[in-house]
């Protein structure tokens, strides 16, 4: 009953934070047996508490923890704003691009015309329309060809650009290169440079201009507008319509 009295004894006093030196020089003034006071506080050395050791112990571990996570937290942060400013930056050169483009004829490729080998006189000639012009893949991959990233006001305007160019440069196959359905628009483009329309086309097309609400009918089909002469010498809008293509490049899909 002793050794559990001095036990329970010193249980109460290490859980008020007593350290065992202290408990030991107390149980020895009142008269217990140092064996019995060894017994009581078991093999722990003196003036080392298990409880204030496990605190401690806990406490490192709570500060240790959130050292790790505000480290987590600022790397995670500096690589969003990293990512932020790349983004930025890509965009200004698109833009810077774009603009450029704009302002400088596009290097085009060498023209093919197609040669009429009909020998018809002259009369029948006048009233024939005129053949359809024949570019080969290899015209169309030469070709420049419109952005593909960006929003789909600077993609179609990437477009028009490089049309008023092939109108300039005379370049048949670079035109044609911009229509979603060439093999439809193979005819009309051959009538436009055989009638030198492309000349008047290029000059009034320069102007051209983006509705702020480019959708028309569905959010596939957009459109530019440039204003044109009819053959009275009217002004009039000419309407150019746009759809985009899984590239991501917008080519012309009626003019």
């Amino acid at each position: 009953m002793a050794n559990i009295e001095l036990g329970n004894y010193v249980r109460e006093c290490r859980g008020a934070g007593i350290d065992d030196t202290v408990i030991r020089k107390k149980l020895l003034s009142v008269g217990w047996l140092e064996a019995d006071v060894k017994s009581a506080l078991g093999r722990t050395p003196s003036g080392q508490s298990p409880r204030k050791f496990s605190l401690k112990l806990l406490l490192i571990l709570i500060l240790s923890v959130l050292v790790l996570g505000a480290i987590a937290f600022a790397g995670y942060y500096i690589l969003i704003l990293k990512k932020s400013s790349i983004s930025g930056s890509n965009q200004e050169t698109i833009n810077t691009e774009l603009a450029a483009e704009g302002s400088a004829p596009a290097t085009n490729p060498e023209n093919q015309p197609v040669e009429d080998t009909a020998t018809t006189d002259s009369a029948d000639s006048a009233s024939q329309e005129p053949a359809p012009i024949s570019c080969t893949a290899e015209d169309f991959s030469a070709a420049p060809q419109p952005v593909k990233i960006g929003t789909p006001k600077v993609r179609i305007t990437s477009t028009m650009n490089l049309f008023i160019s092939a109108l300039q440069q005379g370049n048949q196959c670079q035109a044609l290169s911009l229509f979603s359905d060439r093999e439809k628009y193979a005819q009309t483009i051959g009538s436009i440079f055989s009638s030198e329309d492309n000349v008047t086309m290029s000059s009034e097309f320069k102007n051209f201009t983006i509705p702020v609400n480019i959708n028309v009918k569905n959010l596939l089909t957009l459109k530019a507008i440039a204003k044109v002469k009819d053959e009275t010498g009217k002004d009039i809008e000419q309407e150019i319509y746009f759809v985009p293509q899984e590239s991501g490049e917008y080519l012309i899909s009626q003019i």
